[in-house]
């Protein structure tokens, strides 16, 4: 669930990488995730496990700004309250497979499960995993305000861009750092970097739960 805290200003990062989420209430984001993402997915063995920064900047001029966007919004877009996270992981799992990278959709119960996609290294290294949550804190029904209180816009699943910030559900929480493991992924692949490990990219249902009380029975409150 997203935090009650004061809002900060919105500030602009300076670095001149995308800038692709922002707490649902407009907080300032701290580095861009797309780079971590590149950061952690390109590392090679040595002293300190330094990054390959020549390797690294040819990924990165990969990464297509406006594809990176869009996949954000529409992730928000779908709406995926726990319970129902099916939509938004058939449309990851349409999005990896329409750019070479194999993907399946991983049923857990009716209306809900999790993508899974991979891009093969040749077996020599460990494989590495991105794990993100697929679900929302926030369904849109009036049963949100029993522990969010009154519902506020910006928690609905309608992706909205002000400036340089992305607003609406699950941006911050998970989806915005689902969207740049994606297109980190997609980046290393027209890069043709050759990995030893292969790479998980995985985006799970029911990280949020509720837990099952009187009629609040069912997959939105398995706890």
């Amino acid at each position: 669930m997203e935090s009650n805290r004061k809002s900060t200003p919105n500030r602009r990062l300076t670095s001149g990488k995308p800038q692709v989420a922002s707490r649902e209430r407009g907080s300032p984001p701290r580095v861009s995730r797309v780079h971590l993402a590149l950061e952690s997915l390109i590392t090679f063995p040595g002293e300190s496990m330094k990054t390959n920064r020549k390797t690294l900047e040819k990924v990165w001029s990969k990464v297509n700004e406006k594809e990176l966007v869009a996949l954000a919004m529409a992730l928000v877009d779908s709406h995926s309250p726990t319970g129902k996270e099916e939509e938004v992981a058939r449309l990851c799992v349409d999005w990896l497979n329409e750019r070479d990278i194999p993907a399946f959709y991983q049923e857990v119960e009716p209306g809900r499960g999790n993508v899974v996609g991979r891009l093969k290294g040749s077996g020599d290294g460990p494989i590495l995993m991105f794990n993100c949550h697929l679900d929302t804190a926030l369904s849109g029904d009036p049963t949100d305000a029993m522990f969010a209180g009154p519902l506020r816009p910006e928690w609905k699943s309608e992706a909205r861009r002000k400036g340089g910030l992305i607003f609406g559900s699950g941006i911050f929480n998970d989806k915005g750092p689902f969207a740049s493991v994606l297109i980190a992924a997609h980046a290393l692949k027209k890069a043709g970097v050759k990995l030893a490990g292969d790479i998980l990219l995985t985006g799970v249902c029911s990280e949020i739960g509720r837990a099952p009380v009187d009629q609040y029975q069912g997959g939105a409150h398995r706890g």
